[in-house]
């Protein structure tokens, strides 16, 4: 379960607090100065230089952002300034996310400090993210627009509740974007994973020392329209492109495992998918701590209602 600072829940408070003092790095719209009017200084290591990061799920602009030296809102690539050893702790409106490390690139595996990009909070995030977006296309970048972080004032969000979409709703109606409703998870996640490709981001932090990393095999679909091609990304990420399943089968997800049988000692890698439609998508699974690619030689879309395989990739040689 991803750990925020704010509790293990991934709970976050309606502080809406931003830090007192001068905002002295404050990105100011498309322009390289400081708020001081000084040119943006390149990261040489130094604690006292001004460095330059961005929030992605594609570039977030608007974004409220604070660090202890300075506070502003994202610039249209999704820039904040911040100094070396600093946190950053990113807001909508009274809604404050759980801060993340200052570095280059913060996306929400930063923020819920975990490398799933299935989460719950990650992917909740990301779908009020992309459904707030102004013009509804996160394909060319999310802007926020300053309704949503009115229509924020006093909102507290807990981006792992069961109840998070009832929480957001009034959020959703009132924030100036055409988007009047949630993106799904599915959508969300798919266009996450999209822009941790596009992006260069290791999403995963493990090694790539295995035999099997760089492999490629087609994931063969038996029932329900199943199919896709699945790579061995790292020691613990696979990547599941051009997946397809029509979202017909009950108590349905993937998972890895040795042998045909996914019914005995089964390693889940994706919540459900019940009832969710997929059409040529892509998703990054990656295997819990403890598991590792010596522990699998095949991944199945399995369902555990009818105890049968709508579709397999095998990983290793054999039968």
């Amino acid at each position: 379960m991803p750990v925020s600072p704010d509790g293990p829940d991934g709970t976050v408070d309606g502080a809406g607090a931003t830090m007192e003092g001068e905002a002295d790095t404050t990105v100011d719209g498309a322009t390289d100065t400081t708020t001081d009017g000084e040119p943006y200084e390149a990261d040489t290591g130094g604690e006292n230089v001004p460095r330059r990061g961005r929030f992605v799920d594609a570039a977030v602009t608007g974004l409220g952002w604070s660090t202890a030296s300075g506070a502003g809102v994202t610039g249209p690539d999704g820039e904040f300034d911040y100094r070396a050893g600093e946190s950053v702790t990113f807001s909508i409106g009274d809604i404050e996310l759980p801060a993340a490390a200052g570095a280059e690139t913060v996306t929400a595996l930063d923020v819920f400090r975990t490398r799933d990009t299935n989460s719950t909070p990650v992917a909740n995030l990301n779908r009020l993210l992309q459904t707030l977006d102004a013009d509804g296309d996160p394909g060319n970048g999310i802007r926020i627009d300053p309704a949503a972080a009115l229509a924020a004032t006093g909102l507290e969000v807990d981006f792992a509740a069961a109840d998070f979409e009832q929480r957001v709703v009034n959020l959703v109606a009132n924030a100036n974007s055409p988007t009047t409703s949630l993106v799904s998870v599915q959508r969300a996640t798919t266009h996450f994973v999209g822009t941790l490709t596009a992006e260069g981001i290791d999403a995963s932090g493990c090694a790539s020392t295995h035999p099997l990393v760089g492999r490629a095999v087609p994931l063969v679909g038996t029932a329900h329209d199943v199919g896709g091609r699945v790579t061995v990304l790292d020691d613990c990420t696979f990547e599941v492109s051009g997946f397809d399943y029509d979202g017909g089968g009950p108590d349905v997800g993937f998972y890895a495992g040795l042998g045909d049988d996914y019914g005995q000692a089964p390693v889940r890698l994706t919540p459900p998918l019940d009832g969710l439609v997929y059409t040529d998508d892509a998703l990054r699974l990656t295997l819990p701590e403890g598991t590792t690619l010596d522990d699998v030689d095949r991944l199945s879309v399995w369902c555990f209602d009818f105890a049968v395989s709508f579709g397999d990739a095998l990983l290793q040689d054999g039968p």
